[in-house]
């Protein structure tokens, strides 16, 4: 080890002598020699309640420290605005540039509690009503550093109360566990805070004297314009599918059944009953043309009346007809169907080639019509 990293290793273990809790070295990395993390408050002694900011301060010691200066950066910090933390960056990187050569961390994180001592007061905004805070306003300050006026907070928490013995009557009255346990949480990063945080109603305490010092609101023509306009915007949006309905999402089938699902399961069901139906179409060729019957909700519907596909299918629903169910109402041929138009279509066919003559149809014993070929010798 060499003199410059045995003065590094002393200084790094004379602050975390000084800084035991507070601070959190990490090792070596490709770009930097150390990396450190400081966790600084205002300098209050044992009175942690009276420190209202609070920030993380980091060194990225390079190769060559100290004759090159660590880079600085301030992250996570709370109740500082964006001015405050430039001012506090631009100082301590001038103090490393005016001590360059020599070893500076703990000057330099001195000095950033001076800071933080100085303006030990919330310089930023109510994250609920977005106004600034003022000396005359009450505020609070969350155990995670989070600052809200008093009246905002208190009627957050009153408001979040009402709706967890909403939910707790409800799943009591559905006798349905919750879905996730009901705590109530900080309004900017959900940690979770003590109810009694505020000690006082919303009544009862002032609200933001910004909010006091505003003009009342008043619509003008310009306002009037505005909102006609976002009206006429809404409802085109809405007729455009635009907008979620939120109940209706609420009460949406994730799992559906397409209507080419439905009509592959029907074809399968129909081709089981295919055999049966042409072994009837050959004893009875000709059939009484399809019937209109009128459904329960006023649709007309397609309905086969071949007695022999309701004794093929020992009284179960026929191919056509769940389909028509399952369709809405859209007419599909069955597989029988299909069949029987191929046979005529190649009927047709052979008589246009001449290669058969027409078939005629004589009764038989049970009533049907069977078909016989002519052979062109008039009957004896």
């Amino acid at each position: 080890m060499d003199e410059t990293e045995e003065q590094i290793s002393m200084e790094l273990e004379t602050l975390e002598t000084i800084f035991i809790h507070e601070l959190e070295i990490f090792e070596r990395n490709e770009k930097y020699v150390k990396t450190i993390k400081v966790n600084l408050k205002p300098a209050t002694g044992e009175d942690t309640d009276a420190q209202w900011v609070c920030m993380e301060l980091w060194f990225y010691i390079p190769v060559g420290y100290p004759d090159v200066i660590p880079v600085i950066a301030i992250k996570n910090p709370r109740g500082l605005s964006e001015n405050r933390i430039q001012d506090i960056k631009k100082d301590l990187i001038q103090r490393a540039k005016d001590r360059e050569g020599m070893m500076v961390l703990y000057e330099l994180i001195q000095a950033a509690v001076d800071h933080l001592t100085a303006g030990n007061s919330p310089d930023c905004q109510c994250s609920i009503c977005l106004y600034d805070f003022t000396e005359t306003d009450v505020f609070v300050k969350t155990g995670c550093f989070h600052y809200f006026h008093g009246h905002c907070l208190s009627r957050y928490i009153k408001y979040q109360l009402e709706e967890m013995h909403e939910k707790k009557e409800e799943a009591k009255k559905n006798n349905s566990p919750l879905k996730e346990p009901l705590i109530l949480m900080c309004p900017m990063c959900r940690v979770e805070i003590p109810e009694d945080l505020v000690a006082e109603d919303s009544e009862s305490l002032p609200p933001p004297s910004r909010q006091l010092d505003d003009p009342e609101f008043r619509m003008n023509p310009q306002l009037e314009t505005l909102q006609r306009q976002m009206t006429n915007l809404y409802l085109r949006q809405k007729e455009r599918g635009g907008i979620i309905d939120i109940e209706g999402e609420r009460n949406k089938f994730f799992i559906q059944i397409s209507d080419h699902q439905a009509r592959d399961e029907s074809s399968t069901q129909g081709t089981q009953t295919s055999a049966s139906n042409l072994h009837s179409a050959k004893a009875c060729s000709t059939q009484p043309p399809p019937q209109q019957q009128t459904h329960s909700k006023g649709c007309a519907r397609r309905v086969e009346t071949d007695s022999s596909d309701s004794e093929s299918d020992g009284g179960r629903i026929t191919a056509s007809r769940a389909r028509n169910r399952r369709g809405k109402n859209k007419m599909y041929p069955t597989p029988s169907e299909k069949k029987r138009a191929h046979l005529q279509a190649l009927q047709l066919m052979k008589l246009e080639q001449g290669k058969t003559q027409p078939e005629t149809e004589k009764p038989t014993e049970n009533g049907c019509k069977s078909r016989t070929k002519n052979s062109g010798r008039k009957p004896s």
